[in-house]
């Protein structure tokens, strides 16, 4: 538990906790055993401090302002011990859908990413047209309704006592609001999952759980409330009429649940190529009897996509986020030595540049590419404080840095090598030629590359990251762990 996490009503830190273990650790492992056993949560735990954060704008707009929830720090050991039970019984009987990406070991947003791209080019490679939909729900974690997701909870399988256990931790909750000195009285919190909450992802994970069995035409990435649909079709009218018939199952689905589309926020899109784009005619999509916008580009857990998949909007995005904490270090670099730069340059800047780079980076665009790294020249410039036309890859090599092409190919590998590991969540389905015929032939083990017919294809991670490991040599590739395999790259 981090030391400076935000302190709740009951105003005991999570510093405190740590400092004070030996003494108070049998107290509370008593209550947290007595609490699992009798399906009890404890009362004096259930009471949030919410307190509005400023985001900017007029700051006598109540919009402006964001509300956060701070539960008591104790409260969190108990909801670890009863998160830890209930994640791996889930897992262990296979009851979260496939495409949930949220909140899972082995998952992440970029492995969410990487499967939801590559299925998008291999359709282009196969001439097809895909149609995706980004739903955006209105604050979907503070409406889920207890006693819906309580029969969720009893269809997969919780029973008795543990049953007891959840209803009695999402009911009778209260909230209070904090300002400055000031604190409001207790107001009741009758839906939603706590919010600041260890097991309020999970739980509503598990309410959304079921949504993709209402669908006939459409695939579904999920991350928590990030949803994406989507499917292809030779036709844009095909396209069109698959769309919408899983768009009305939707709406249904969300009546159900008693949750909300933000219609305004959701946008659709048209992925192609540019040829089979200019076939697309008039297109609409329909929800709640309202109409969807349709879009170019969208931003898609954190990375910006766009109609063809060309990653130039991404670059765009990126270079305008790296600028601003490049610019702060232009300013005050004077104040700071070389390695108080270096480590500034390699927590606010680097992390940008590599976000999700196995996705978008080095996809046959020299230019593109050129831009970013660009940025890399810049940052190692300054940390030196060389001058503006000096060489980018001369200070880079001055800082024993990697270049991002290298860095990308990097990580493409260690991404091979989880899968290889069991590392990361999702069957790639890789197959060894080994696995194809009985000959023990030189290429024996290599990975079967997948079919591609044109530069679509070859743009998946999965066929790119393939072709450079079959590149690498084989004692390489059957390092026995992680660290050693990244030191041999």
């Amino acid at each position: 538990m981090k030391a400076n996490k935000a302190i709740g009503l009951d105003k005991i830190s999570a510093r405190l906790l740590r400092d004070a273990a030996w003494v108070i650790a049998p107290s509370l492992t008593y209550i947290i055993n007595s609490s699992l056993k009798l399906g009890k949560f404890p009362s004096h735990w259930k009471c949030a401090k919410v307190t509005a954060l400023f985001k900017q704008g007029d700051k006598m707009i109540m919009d402006n302002y964001r509300p956060t929830s701070v539960l008591p720090t104790v409260s969190k050991v108990i909801e670890k011990a009863a998160h830890i039970q209930l994640y791996a019984f889930l897992e262990s009987h296979h009851l979260l859908v496939t495409n949930q990406f949220g909140f899972r070991r082995g998952r992440s947003t970029p492995l969410a990413l990487t499967q939801f791209t590559d299925e998008m080019l291999t359709n282009m490679d196969n001439g097809l047209l895909n149609g995706v939909i980004f739903l955006d729900l209105k604050k979907a974690f503070d409406t889920v309704d207890h006693t819906i997701l309580i029969h969720k909870l009893k269809t997969m399988g919780v029973s008795g006592v543990s049953l007891a256990w959840f209803q009695s931790y999402l009911t009778s909750r209260f909230q209070r609001t904090v300002i400055g000195q000031a604190t409001s009285s207790n107001r009741r919190v009758s839906v939603g999952v706590p919010q600041g909450s260890i097991l309020g992802p999970l739980l509503f994970s598990i309410y959304i759980n079921d949504l993709p069995t209402c669908l006939k035409h459409t695939s579904v990435t999920l991350f928590a409330d990030d949803t994406a649909l989507y499917c292809s079709a030779k036709s844009s009218s095909d396209l069109q009429q698959m769309l919408n018939e899983d768009l009305a199952s939707v709406a249904k689905w969300l009546n159900d649940h008693k949750l909300t589309l933000n219609v305004a926020k959701s946008k659709f899109m048209i992925i192609g190529s540019s040829l089979r784009l200019k076939s697309v005619g008039k297109f609409r999509l329909q929800i709640c009897d309202e109409f969807l916008d349709k879009t170019d580009c969208y931003k898609y857990l954190g990375v910006i996509i766009n109609e063809t998949l060309s990653w130039g909007d991404h670059v765009d995005y990126i270079s305008t986020k790296v600028n601003q904490p490049l610019g702060i270090l232009r300013r005050i670099r004077h104040l700071l030595p070389i390695h108080t730069r270096e480590l500034y340059v390699k927590s606010m800047i680097l992390p940008l540049l590599d976000y999700s780079d196995i996705v978008w980076g080095d996809k046959h665009n020299k230019t593109l590419m050129a831009k970013v790294q660009l940025l890399q020249g810049k940052a190692a410039k300054l940390i030196l404080d060389k001058a503006k036309y000096s060489s980018a890859t001369e200070a880079i090599n001055e800082l024993d840095w990697l270049v991002l092409s290298e860095r990308q190919r990097q990580h493409r590998l260690s991404f091979v090598f989880r899968c290889m590991h069991g590392l990361i969540d999702w069957n790639f389905n890789f197959t060894h030629l080994r696995e194809t015929h009985p000959y023990n032939t030189r290429q024996k083990d290599d990975v079967l590359l997948p079919k591609s017919r044109c530069q679509w294809g070859q743009q998946r991670l999965t066929y790119q990251a393939i072709k450079e490991w079959n590149g690498l040599p084989v004692s390489t590739r059957n390092s026995n762990s992680l660290d050693l395999f990244m030191k041999l790259v």
